[in-house]
Protein backbone atom coordinates (compact mmCIF):
# COMPACT_ATOMS: atom_id res chain seq x y z
CA UNK A 1 0.00 0.00 0.00
CA UNK A 2 3.16 2.43 0.73
CA UNK A 3 3.62 2.64 -3.07
CA UNK A 4 -0.22 3.57 -3.70
CA UNK A 5 0.07 6.24 -0.58
CA UNK A 6 3.08 7.67 -2.49
CA UNK A 7 1.21 8.08 -5.77
CA UNK A 8 -1.67 9.44 -4.46
CA UNK A 9 0.11 12.28 -2.07
CA UNK A 10 2.33 13.23 -6.15
CA UNK A 11 -1.13 13.77 -7.58
CA UNK A 12 -2.54 15.83 -4.77
CA UNK A 13 0.82 18.23 -4.91
CA UNK A 14 0.80 18.35 -8.78
CA UNK A 15 -3.07 19.34 -8.41
CA UNK A 16 -1.38 22.42 -5.93
CA UNK A 17 0.60 23.01 -7.96
CA UNK A 18 -1.44 22.99 -11.13
CA UNK A 19 0.44 20.79 -13.45
CA UNK A 20 -1.40 17.47 -15.14
CA UNK A 21 -1.76 14.37 -13.31
CA UNK A 22 -3.32 12.34 -16.04
CA UNK A 23 -0.04 9.90 -16.17
CA UNK A 24 -0.04 9.25 -12.80
CA UNK A 25 -3.86 8.97 -12.31
CA UNK A 26 -3.52 6.15 -14.97
CA UNK A 27 -0.71 4.52 -12.65
CA UNK A 28 -3.17 4.85 -10.10
CA UNK A 29 -6.26 3.25 -11.21
CA UNK A 30 -3.85 0.44 -12.48
CA UNK A 31 -2.45 0.01 -9.43
CA UNK A 32 -6.04 0.07 -7.52
CA UNK A 33 -7.49 -2.85 -9.88
CA UNK A 34 -4.19 -5.03 -9.11
CA UNK A 35 -4.71 -4.48 -4.87
CA UNK A 36 -8.75 -4.84 -6.00
CA UNK A 37 -8.13 -8.10 -7.74
CA UNK A 38 -5.04 -9.77 -5.24
CA UNK A 39 -6.16 -8.21 -2.01
CA UNK A 40 -9.75 -7.35 -2.02
CA UNK A 41 -11.76 -10.08 -4.33
CA UNK A 42 -10.24 -13.16 -2.14
CA UNK A 43 -11.52 -11.64 0.97
CA UNK A 44 -14.95 -10.39 -0.94
CA UNK A 45 -15.41 -14.10 -1.99
CA UNK A 46 -14.75 -15.47 1.62
CA UNK A 47 -16.82 -13.56 3.04
CA UNK A 48 -19.62 -13.03 1.12
CA UNK A 49 -19.93 -16.26 -1.18
CA UNK A 50 -21.44 -18.60 2.07
CA UNK A 51 -24.12 -16.05 2.77
CA UNK A 52 -25.34 -15.65 -0.69
CA UNK A 53 -25.81 -19.92 -0.78
CA UNK A 54 -29.32 -19.15 0.64
CA UNK A 55 -30.63 -17.14 -2.52
CA UNK A 56 -31.87 -19.30 -5.63
CA UNK A 57 -32.39 -16.44 -7.73
CA UNK A 58 -29.45 -14.41 -10.27
CA UNK A 59 -28.76 -10.91 -9.12
CA UNK A 60 -26.25 -8.23 -8.96
CA UNK A 61 -24.43 -6.72 -6.04
CA UNK A 62 -22.96 -3.25 -6.99
CA UNK A 63 -20.72 -1.99 -4.13
CA UNK A 64 -20.65 2.08 -4.47
CA UNK A 65 -17.68 2.74 -2.48
CA UNK A 66 -16.66 6.66 -1.64
CA UNK A 67 -13.80 7.16 0.73
CA UNK A 68 -14.48 8.08 4.34
CA UNK A 69 -18.04 7.65 3.55
CA UNK A 70 -20.37 4.59 4.38
CA UNK A 71 -20.65 1.49 1.68
CA UNK A 72 -23.92 1.34 0.07
CA UNK A 73 -25.15 -1.57 -2.06
CA UNK A 74 -27.09 -1.48 -4.92
CA UNK A 75 -29.32 -5.09 -6.55
CA UNK A 76 -30.56 -5.60 -9.84
CA UNK A 77 -31.69 -9.00 -10.74
CA UNK A 78 -30.08 -8.02 -14.73
CA UNK A 79 -27.10 -10.53 -14.62
CA UNK A 80 -25.05 -8.79 -17.27
CA UNK A 81 -23.33 -6.37 -15.25
CA UNK A 82 -21.77 -4.78 -18.51
CA UNK A 83 -25.38 -3.88 -19.42
CA UNK A 84 -25.50 -2.07 -16.23
CA UNK A 85 -23.13 0.44 -16.58
CA UNK A 86 -19.34 1.47 -17.49
CA UNK A 87 -17.81 -1.68 -15.42
CA UNK A 88 -14.69 -3.92 -15.86
CA UNK A 89 -15.22 -7.27 -14.77
CA UNK A 90 -12.80 -7.87 -11.82
CA UNK A 91 -12.09 -11.93 -11.50
CA UNK A 92 -8.84 -13.51 -12.24
CA UNK A 93 -8.71 -15.83 -15.01
CA UNK A 94 -6.98 -18.54 -13.11
CA UNK A 95 -3.83 -19.55 -14.75
CA UNK A 96 -4.08 -22.39 -17.51
CA UNK A 97 -2.18 -26.11 -16.60
CA UNK A 98 -0.24 -27.03 -19.40
CA UNK A 99 1.15 -30.52 -19.61
CA UNK A 100 4.52 -30.77 -21.33
CA UNK A 101 4.26 -32.60 -24.81
CA UNK A 102 6.78 -33.78 -27.13
CA UNK A 103 8.57 -30.94 -28.54
CA UNK A 104 8.84 -30.34 -32.37
CA UNK A 105 11.13 -29.26 -34.40
CA UNK A 106 11.29 -25.59 -34.73
CA UNK A 107 9.42 -24.04 -37.55
CA UNK A 108 11.11 -22.35 -40.05
CA UNK A 109 10.40 -18.42 -40.13
CA UNK A 110 8.09 -17.74 -42.72
CA UNK A 111 8.89 -14.47 -44.43
CA UNK A 112 6.43 -14.17 -47.43
CA UNK A 113 3.07 -16.34 -48.45
CA UNK A 114 1.28 -16.20 -44.99
CA UNK A 115 -2.18 -16.77 -45.19
CA UNK A 116 -4.23 -13.37 -43.84
CA UNK A 117 -7.75 -12.98 -42.80
CA UNK A 118 -10.25 -10.75 -44.20
CA UNK A 119 -13.81 -10.59 -42.13
CA UNK A 120 -17.13 -8.66 -43.49
CA UNK A 121 -19.71 -7.41 -41.01
CA UNK A 122 -23.67 -7.40 -42.09
CA UNK A 123 -22.92 -3.49 -42.29
CA UNK A 124 -20.08 -3.85 -44.92
CA UNK A 125 -17.38 -2.60 -42.32
CA UNK A 126 -14.32 -4.66 -43.41
CA UNK A 127 -11.31 -6.04 -41.30
CA UNK A 128 -8.46 -6.92 -42.94
CA UNK A 129 -5.34 -6.46 -41.50
CA UNK A 130 -2.03 -7.02 -42.56
CA UNK A 131 -1.65 -9.44 -39.73
CA UNK A 132 -4.35 -12.03 -39.19
CA UNK A 133 -4.10 -12.50 -34.96
CA UNK A 134 -4.91 -8.23 -35.73
CA UNK A 135 -7.64 -8.55 -37.81
CA UNK A 136 -8.51 -11.73 -35.74
CA UNK A 137 -8.10 -9.38 -32.25
CA UNK A 138 -10.08 -6.48 -33.61
CA UNK A 139 -12.70 -8.16 -34.74
CA UNK A 140 -12.87 -9.84 -31.53
CA UNK A 141 -13.52 -6.50 -30.15
CA UNK A 142 -16.49 -4.61 -32.78
CA UNK A 143 -18.61 -8.20 -31.74
CA UNK A 144 -17.73 -6.81 -27.87
CA UNK A 145 -15.16 -8.72 -25.93
CA UNK A 146 -17.58 -9.59 -23.04
CA UNK A 147 -20.13 -11.40 -25.34
CA UNK A 148 -17.16 -13.49 -26.61
CA UNK A 149 -15.62 -14.02 -23.13
CA UNK A 150 -19.14 -15.31 -22.11
CA UNK A 151 -19.05 -17.82 -24.51
CA UNK A 152 -16.12 -19.77 -22.64
CA UNK A 153 -14.11 -20.50 -25.58
CA UNK A 154 -10.56 -21.28 -24.97
CA UNK A 155 -7.78 -22.23 -27.12
CA UNK A 156 -4.47 -24.32 -25.58
CA UNK A 157 -6.75 -24.38 -22.45
CA UNK A 158 -6.53 -20.25 -22.00
CA UNK A 159 -9.65 -18.38 -22.44
CA UNK A 160 -9.78 -16.71 -25.81
CA UNK A 161 -10.74 -13.32 -24.10
CA UNK A 162 -8.91 -13.32 -20.81
CA UNK A 163 -7.88 -11.00 -17.99
CA UNK A 164 -5.17 -12.53 -17.04
CA UNK A 165 -1.60 -13.31 -18.62
CA UNK A 166 -0.39 -16.83 -19.33
CA UNK A 167 2.23 -18.12 -18.28
CA UNK A 168 2.77 -20.34 -21.14
CA UNK A 169 1.20 -18.09 -23.90
CA UNK A 170 1.48 -14.58 -22.22
CA UNK A 171 3.08 -13.41 -25.54
CA UNK A 172 0.68 -14.37 -28.03
CA UNK A 173 -2.10 -12.23 -26.17
CA UNK A 174 -3.29 -9.45 -27.53
CA UNK A 175 -3.91 -6.82 -24.79
CA UNK A 176 -7.55 -5.12 -26.38
CA UNK A 177 -8.23 -2.73 -23.16
CA UNK A 178 -9.83 -2.81 -19.93
CA UNK A 179 -7.22 -5.44 -18.68
CA UNK A 180 -8.47 -7.72 -21.29
CA UNK A 181 -6.46 -9.64 -23.30
CA UNK A 182 -6.90 -11.91 -26.76
CA UNK A 183 -5.38 -15.17 -27.44
CA UNK A 184 -3.90 -15.24 -31.08
CA UNK A 185 -1.57 -18.48 -30.29
CA UNK A 186 -3.31 -20.71 -33.79
CA UNK A 187 -2.79 -21.11 -37.07
CA UNK A 188 -4.76 -18.60 -38.97
CA UNK A 189 -6.97 -21.80 -40.32
CA UNK A 190 -7.81 -22.16 -36.36
CA UNK A 191 -8.51 -18.36 -36.33
CA UNK A 192 -11.07 -18.54 -39.03
CA UNK A 193 -12.89 -21.51 -37.59
CA UNK A 194 -13.18 -19.74 -34.19
CA UNK A 195 -14.44 -16.80 -35.68
CA UNK A 196 -16.71 -18.52 -37.75
CA UNK A 197 -18.06 -20.65 -34.83
CA UNK A 198 -18.31 -17.03 -32.65
CA UNK A 199 -20.49 -15.24 -35.49
CA UNK A 200 -22.61 -18.56 -35.68
CA UNK A 201 -23.30 -18.82 -31.61
CA UNK A 202 -23.76 -14.87 -31.45
CA UNK A 203 -26.02 -14.62 -34.99
CA UNK A 204 -23.26 -11.90 -36.12
CA UNK A 205 -23.86 -13.16 -39.55
CA UNK A 206 -19.83 -12.88 -40.56
CA UNK A 207 -18.24 -13.47 -43.54
CA UNK A 208 -14.40 -14.77 -42.58
CA UNK A 209 -12.32 -15.35 -45.32
CA UNK A 210 -8.55 -17.11 -45.63
CA UNK A 211 -6.69 -15.69 -48.44
CA UNK A 212 -3.03 -15.39 -49.77
CA UNK A 213 -1.61 -12.12 -50.76
CA UNK A 214 -0.41 -11.79 -53.94
CA UNK A 215 3.31 -11.05 -54.15
CA UNK A 216 4.97 -11.34 -57.40
CA UNK A 217 8.04 -10.73 -55.58
CA UNK A 218 8.48 -14.45 -54.32
CA UNK A 219 9.66 -16.51 -57.07
CA UNK A 220 9.30 -20.39 -57.43
CA UNK A 221 12.03 -22.42 -56.13
CA UNK A 222 14.07 -23.72 -58.91
CA UNK A 223 13.87 -27.60 -59.55
CA UNK A 224 18.01 -29.24 -59.94
CA UNK A 225 17.75 -30.76 -63.20
CA UNK A 226 21.17 -32.55 -62.47
CA UNK A 227 20.37 -33.79 -58.75
CA UNK A 228 20.39 -37.39 -59.85
CA UNK A 229 24.21 -36.72 -61.17
CA UNK A 230 25.83 -36.20 -57.53
CA UNK A 231 28.38 -38.61 -56.35
CA UNK A 232 25.68 -40.45 -54.47
CA UNK A 233 21.67 -39.52 -55.14
CA UNK A 234 20.62 -37.43 -52.94
CA UNK A 235 18.06 -38.91 -50.75
CA UNK A 236 20.80 -41.30 -50.44
CA UNK A 237 23.13 -38.95 -49.09
CA UNK A 238 20.16 -37.46 -46.85
CA UNK A 239 19.06 -40.96 -45.42
CA UNK A 240 23.04 -41.03 -44.28
CA UNK A 241 22.56 -38.15 -42.75
CA UNK A 242 20.22 -38.42 -40.92
CA UNK A 243 21.30 -42.12 -39.47
CA UNK A 244 24.23 -40.52 -38.18
CA UNK A 245 22.27 -38.50 -36.37
CA UNK A 246 18.83 -40.19 -35.61
CA UNK A 247 18.15 -43.38 -34.54
CA UNK A 248 17.33 -45.38 -36.75
CA UNK A 249 13.67 -46.12 -36.47
CA UNK A 250 13.25 -41.75 -36.80
CA UNK A 251 15.53 -41.52 -39.72
CA UNK A 252 13.33 -44.10 -41.41
CA UNK A 253 10.02 -41.52 -40.59
CA UNK A 254 11.60 -38.63 -41.36
CA UNK A 255 12.63 -40.19 -45.40
CA UNK A 256 9.38 -42.25 -45.58
CA UNK A 257 7.33 -38.40 -45.02
CA UNK A 258 9.21 -36.70 -47.52
CA UNK A 259 8.69 -39.59 -49.94
CA UNK A 260 5.32 -39.90 -49.23
CA UNK A 261 3.18 -37.24 -47.49
CA UNK A 262 4.97 -34.40 -48.63
CA UNK A 263 5.69 -35.60 -51.71
CA UNK A 264 2.00 -35.14 -52.90
CA UNK A 265 1.41 -31.65 -51.22
CA UNK A 266 4.85 -29.99 -53.48
CA UNK A 267 3.56 -31.06 -56.70
CA UNK A 268 0.09 -29.82 -56.06
CA UNK A 269 1.68 -26.36 -53.92
CA UNK A 270 4.65 -25.98 -55.22
CA UNK A 271 5.47 -27.28 -59.23
CA UNK A 272 4.03 -30.46 -60.56
CA UNK A 273 7.13 -30.84 -62.08
CA UNK A 274 9.06 -31.46 -59.08
CA UNK A 275 9.56 -35.18 -58.40
CA UNK A 276 9.63 -34.39 -54.42
CA UNK A 277 11.88 -32.29 -52.07
CA UNK A 278 14.83 -33.74 -53.21
CA UNK A 279 14.20 -31.76 -56.55
CA UNK A 280 15.36 -28.61 -54.37
CA UNK A 281 19.72 -28.62 -53.80
CA UNK A 282 20.11 -25.29 -52.46
CA UNK A 283 19.07 -23.86 -48.95
CA UNK A 284 17.43 -21.06 -50.93
CA UNK A 285 14.93 -22.93 -52.77
CA UNK A 286 14.31 -25.71 -49.85
CA UNK A 287 13.25 -22.66 -47.62
CA UNK A 288 11.22 -21.00 -50.51
CA UNK A 289 9.69 -24.50 -50.83
CA UNK A 290 8.59 -24.90 -47.55
CA UNK A 291 7.13 -20.94 -47.43
CA UNK A 292 4.95 -22.10 -50.45
CA UNK A 293 4.06 -25.03 -48.39
CA UNK A 294 2.93 -23.06 -45.55
CA UNK A 295 1.18 -21.08 -47.24
CA UNK A 296 -1.52 -23.06 -47.98
CA UNK A 297 -3.68 -23.20 -45.55
CA UNK A 298 -5.16 -27.15 -46.20
CA UNK A 299 -0.79 -28.32 -45.56
CA UNK A 300 -0.72 -26.52 -42.41
CA UNK A 301 -4.20 -28.07 -41.66
CA UNK A 302 -2.66 -31.71 -42.71
CA UNK A 303 0.76 -30.91 -40.77
CA UNK A 304 -1.28 -29.93 -37.51
CA UNK A 305 -3.14 -33.53 -37.53
CA UNK A 306 -0.12 -35.08 -38.34
CA UNK A 307 1.53 -33.74 -35.52
CA UNK A 308 4.00 -32.02 -37.31
CA UNK A 309 5.77 -34.43 -38.75
CA UNK A 310 5.78 -33.19 -42.31
CA UNK A 311 7.54 -30.02 -41.06
CA UNK A 312 9.70 -31.47 -38.96
CA UNK A 313 11.03 -34.18 -41.73
CA UNK A 314 11.38 -31.19 -43.90
CA UNK A 315 13.23 -28.72 -41.78
CA UNK A 316 15.87 -31.71 -41.10
CA UNK A 317 16.54 -31.49 -44.94
CA UNK A 318 16.82 -28.21 -44.82
CA UNK A 319 19.49 -28.35 -42.18
CA UNK A 320 20.80 -31.65 -44.09
CA UNK A 321 21.48 -29.16 -47.69
CA UNK A 322 22.37 -26.10 -45.38
CA UNK A 323 25.41 -28.00 -43.62
CA UNK A 324 26.19 -29.94 -47.49
CA UNK A 325 26.85 -26.07 -48.70
CA UNK A 326 28.81 -24.82 -45.92
CA UNK A 327 31.36 -27.90 -46.28
CA UNK A 328 31.11 -27.20 -50.09
CA UNK A 329 32.65 -23.54 -49.19
CA UNK A 330 35.14 -24.61 -46.80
Amino acid sequence: MSRLSDLYKAMETLRKEGVSTDDLEQKVGELEEEIIKKEILPVVTETIAPALKQVQRELVLVVDYIPNNPISVHLSRKTNITELLDAKIMEIDPQAEHKEGKKHEKPIERLNGKSLLKVTFPDGTVIADKKAKVTFAETIKRIGLMKVRNLGISFCHVPLVSNTLDKKYGNAQIPVGDGLYVMTHSSTHDKKKQLDKISQELGCALIVEEFTPVNKSIRRPVINEDASRWNLPIKIQFQCYLEDKKTESTAKSYSSTLDNAVRNWINKQVDEHADSVFSYTSSEDVRLCIEMLNASADYVAENDRKHHSMSAALNQYLRFIEEWESRRRE
